[in-house]
């Protein structure tokens, strides 16, 4: 299995949709849209939330 290296930019975008579309889609869903798994995104989750590493995530999980 290839280990795929996603950018700030990438993993960014991806949790800003996830938050835009929880309300309407699965982890699942969001995740195969992005095309990433949904555990790869959980963890990005995750840490945002957790580190505050991007200030722009206002997150209501």
């Amino acid at each position: 299995m290839t280990k795929h290296s996603y950018d700030k930019e990438f993993k960014e975008q991806a949790v800003q949709y996830y938050l835009d579309n929880k309300d309407h889609m699965t982890m699942n869903e969001i995740s195969k849209n992005l095309g990433i798994r949904a555990s790869t995104l959980h963890k990005w989750i995750k840490l945002f939330t957790e580190t505050g590493e991007f200030g722009w995530i206002e997150v209501n999980i």
